[in-house]
């Protein structure tokens, strides 16, 4: 069969579908085209359903399509059919969660993190009002906390990442579609790399592996998710799971000429290949073609460590990696910023990074953010070593400000400030992970 036509399995679906039948088999037909790669079909499907009439169908066809259109980052577009479904959602109690669902998701890729929160909440609240008591949660709920668990993560909140991520149930219920497990492995698996290196990921990311090529999910729910999954295994010691990933992205580019140029899928197989094959002129070109910020740092920062392996490239390497750190400031993602500037320093390059703020002398509100970050890794049992390789600083920099963390708290160890640590972070996250 030829890359980029219908399977079988679409065209039987497809023309069950008609023009006839209801909006929910379409809705299907949409998610199955896209979990197996044929997102440009999946799209045309699922603008179809989106302008059938829709009440009393359990998923929202604009949701659906919403949905895609962030994956794709065609986020002024799926702005305005998330509001078009929150209008058509009235008083329909599961469609409200999706909606908090795609919000959040809308918010953390436009870089608004200070809103990801307060709509992933908000889906997790209508979420618990429609559940039945018991460790099931829906797959809407799922994806909000993973949104709140990357969010978290990209924050440099890496206790904050795990309680959320601990949030979701181990055993998968029945009815729970592969591209929401799949996504929920892929944070998984990030919060297990920045906890225990590569190696540590390869388990919770099993399944993402094993699934490709047939099921793409986990490569186009963010840009850069293929070059991460391949800058994992490379780093684990598996390059067969690295080219994998690389071969499954480059057939996902292959299959959807139809998107818009430049399509996420093309700069993303892109950045994955090279990447794996340390081609310094595609990473280059992976920079240039990404709208996303996160993504484009990510592909500015790979960029600048493979630059500055080489002979006589220090200044070309610094210059990437200050386009990396910008496009991280502007995403919100203070944990990959931290690392960049530990690449930078690496290379001869101090730049000052905080702000001056007025704080008490003593108690919680007087830690600084640093302060605060080592507070929460300390009090997770992890030494001053592990803690700064997290936080990419150096271990005598890590036992400095844990000093002044005793000394504003008014502790002299390690045991004392665990038990502050939980009693505030249940203090703080109580209700959100009732």
């Amino acid at each position: 069969m030829r890359e980029g036509c219908c399977s079988p399995c679409w065209r039987d679906l497809r023309d069950q579908a008609g023009y006839g039948a209801p909006t929910r088999p379409l809705t299907g037909l949409a998610q199955l085209a896209w979990d197996e790669g044929m997102l440009a079909h999946g799209l045309e499907v699922a603008r179809e359903a989106a302008d059938r009439p829709a009440r009393g169908r359990r998923r929202q066809p604009r949701a659906v399509l919403a949905a895609m259109l962030v994956d794709l980052w065609l986020l002024d577009e799926a702005e305005a059919v998330v509001e078009d479904a929150a209008a058509e959602a009235g008083d329909e109690p599961v469609w409200g969660v999706e909606i908090g669902v795609l919000r959040a998701r809308l918010c953390l890729a436009a870089g608004r993190s200070d809103r990801v929160a307060e709509h992933a909440e908000a889906a997790l609240a209508a979420a618990r009002v429609l559940e039945a008591p018991g460790p099931a949660v829906s797959g809407p709920a799922r994806s909000a906390l993973s949104v709140l668990a990357l969010a978290s993560l990209r924050a440099g909140d890496l206790p904050r990442a795990v309680r959320y991520a601990k949030g979701e149930p181990g055993r998968w219920s029945w009815g729970v579609p592969a591209h929401t497990r799949l996504r929920s492995e892929l944070v998984a698996g990030r919060i297990a790399e920045a906890r225990h290196g590569a190696a540590g990921a390869m388990g919770p990311l099993g399944g993402v592996y094993a699934a490709l090529p047939r099921h793409t999910a986990a490569l186009t729910c963010e840009p850069a998710a293929a070059a991460w999954l391949v800058r994992t295994a490379m780093a684990a010691g598996e390059p067969e799971r690295a080219d994998t990933v690389a071969e499954a992205a480059s057939r996902l580019a292959r299959r959807n000429p139809g998107l818009p140029a430049p399509s996420v899928p093309a700069v993303a197989a892109v950045h994955a290949r090279g990447l794996r094959e340390g081609d310094a002129e595609a990473l280059g070109r992976a920079v240039a073609g990404y709208a996303d910020p996160w993504a484009r740092g990510s592909a500015a920062e790979d960029l600048g460590v493979l630059l500055g392996a080489g002979d006589h490239q220090r200044d070309p390497a610094t210059e990437s990696l200050r386009t990396a750190l910008a496009c991280y400031g502007t995403a919100g993602a203070t944990r990959d910023a931290a690392r960049v500037r530990g690449r930078l320093r690496r290379l001869g390059e101090r730049r000052r990074h905080w702000v001056r703020t007025d704080r008490p002398v003593s108690g919680w509100a007087s830690l600084t953010g640093t302060e605060r970050a080592v507070c929460d890794l300390v009090a997770q049992g992890l030494t001053n070593r592990n803690a700064a390789a997290q936080l990419f600083v150096s271990e005598h920099t890590v036992a400095f400000h844990l000093r002044q963390v005793f000394r504003k708290l008014g502790i002299r160890s390690r045991v004392e400030l665990a038990v502050l640590a939980a009693q505030e972070n249940g203090h703080r996250d109580g209700r959100s992970l009732r």
